[in-house]
């Protein structure tokens, strides 16, 4: 397709206008302020002036106007993280953007209907023939399509402008999208590693709290360990102490036992006649004599069965000093059967029946024959224990009226005869601890009952020579009273009776022997 030259030469005057104007208002005041002459002719032709007016009304405005619009359209920007004062902002930015799409719309369909009221007039134009030097008609119509031809090239165009500025906005989203990822990622990374900084601080700081805790532990475990030294140096030191007085006082202690035991030797054997050697009991020679045995009526507490006879001991014997201890017992039988051992070796042997008795002494006997001696140890006769408890005396108690605890071993808490208490002392003493009677026996009143025997029967009103009772009961006779009885019990005459099998922790005995 050929263009007017008229045409075209129009056309590029109106674009060198426009290319020279920076902006539409100028582009109308150059074309406004252009030569009149340039504008009216053309070519050297004359324009015609109803093609003129509509060419300036359509053409002008539509080519000037599509093609400022395509050059100038300023593409959307990537929009940042809207914010509420951004999103405001967008929003009026659009609306006006809108505002003018909807104008520029506009603007074209009023020059489409332009152009084709443009067709209609050239349509209705009669041309005369002799007119040769204006353009015909068709020429106008070919210009008319041409220009509706470019108005919709610059429509297509603008679509693809559209379409490119969209493909463009979406790579730039696609691109913002994947910085503001990327920054996200490197925040992430950097609050990574600022939390990571942070807990290997922390952790540092734990480390040196734990290494501190440990330090303070160490050092409070090495002031208990100090205080625990010094402590258990004081404990040692108060111990060696302790260990130094104790050795202090048992060597007081041993030396006073064996004060007492020179003192006990010496009154063991003090008026000793002699020692069986086997054992080593001691025994006193009792000088044949008469006496009264029994009780008086007067005495206070006296039993039925103290008559009063007199009884005359023709021959002199051997009555121990003391009674049988737990180591003159255990050196015979083998065993020491008492129920106070830990009152010791000297102590009284107790819970001996009177038929263990008898066995004891059957194997002293032996033993002494064993050794060419002539043995004769035997239990001494009911009279022979009472004349040498009495020791010449005709009182209660061989040391008079009454007695304490300072001199017998009885229950204190029940004294004879209004007497003073004393101590309970609630077992046996050592059978030479305590003061002897005049003639030098020891224990005759209380500490333990002694076996003697006699078989218990009633005594007689009259006088007797050496009795001794094997008959008429079944019971035998104990005498001088315990460490557990009442006062009364231990008196000279009091007379205790059992059975030969009885046997009691207060319950013991001691020997005696023929002269001849």
């Amino acid at each position: 397709m050929k263009f007017n030259d008229n045409f075209l030469k129009y056309l590029h005057m109106i674009t060198k206008e426009k290319r020279k104007a920076r902006t539409i208002e100028e582009f109308h005041q150059r074309f406004i302020d252009y030569p009149l002459e340039k504008k009216q002719t053309v070519g050297n032709k004359k324009s015609f002036p109803l093609i003129k007016s509509i060419l300036v009304t359509l053409f002008i405005p539509g080519v000037v106007l599509a093609g400022y619009q395509f050059q100038n359209k300023v593409e959307s920007p990537v929009r940042p993280e809207p914010s509420p004062e951004k999103i405001t902002t967008q929003i009026k930015q659009d609306q006006l953007k809108q505002q003018t799409r909807d104008k520029y719309q506009n603007r074209i369909k009023s020059i489409q209907a332009l152009l084709k009221e443009a067709k209609e007039l050239i349509a209705q134009l009669d041309y005369p023939e002799d007119l040769t030097d204006l353009p015909a008609p068709a020429e106008f119509s070919k210009e008319l399509n041409l220009l509706e031809t470019s108005l919709r090239t610059r429509q297509e165009q603008e679509q693809i402008s559209r379409i490119y500025r969209a493909d463009v906005s979406k790579i730039k989203h696609q691109e913002e999208a994947d910085k503001r990822q990327a920054r996200h990622q490197a925040e992430l990374d950097n609050n990574y590693r600022i939390i990571e900084q942070e807990q290997k601080k922390r952790y540092q700081e734990q480390v040196e709290l734990m290494e501190s805790s440990r330090a303070q532990a160490r050092a409070r475990q090495e002031k208990l360990e100090r205080l625990n030294q010094e402590r258990v140096r004081q404990q040692r030191e108060a111990l060696e102490k302790e260990y130094k007085v104790e050795q202090a006082r048992q060597q007081q202690v041993k030396l006073q036992q064996q004060l007492r035991e020179q003192q006990a030797h010496g009154i063991r054997y003090q008026n000793i006649s002699f020692i069986e050697p086997i054992t080593g009991m001691g025994f006193i020679r009792v000088k044949a004599g008469t006496f009264m045995m029994g009780s008086p009526e007067k005495d206070v507490d006296r039993f039925f069965n103290e008559t009063l006879h007199e009884v005359n001991l023709s021959k002199d014997y051997y009555l121990g000093k003391y009674e049988v201890t737990q180591r003159e017992w255990e050196v015979i039988m083998g065993k020491n059967p008492s129920y106070f051992k830990n009152c010791g070796e000297n102590c009284p042997v107790d819970n001996v029946s009177w038929n263990k008795v008898q066995e004891f002494i059957r194997r002293l006997n032996e033993k002494a024959k064993a050794r060419g001696e002539r043995g004769g140890f035997r239990l001494p006769t009911e009279a022979e224990w009472e004349y040498a408890a009495r020791a010449g005396t005709k009182t209660p108690f061989s040391f008079g009226e009454n007695i304490n605890t300072s001199q017998v071993n009885y229950n204190g808490n029940e004294p004879y005869n209004g007497g003073r208490k004393g101590k309970y002392r609630v077992k046996t003493i050592e059978a030479y601890s305590l003061q002897g009677n005049a003639w030098g026996f020891h224990a005759m009143h209380g500490n333990v009952w002694e076996w003697v025997s006699d078989v218990y029967v009633s005594y007689p009103e009259s006088s007797v020579t050496d009795p001794d009772v094997q008959s008429g009961g079944s019971r035998r006779v104990s005498r001088g009273g315990s460490w557990d009885d009442y006062a009364g019990y231990c008196r000279s005459s009091f007379r205790g009776r059992l059975k030969p099998n009885s046997s009691d922790n207060d319950l013991g005995f001691r020997l005696a022997r023929s002269s001849y």
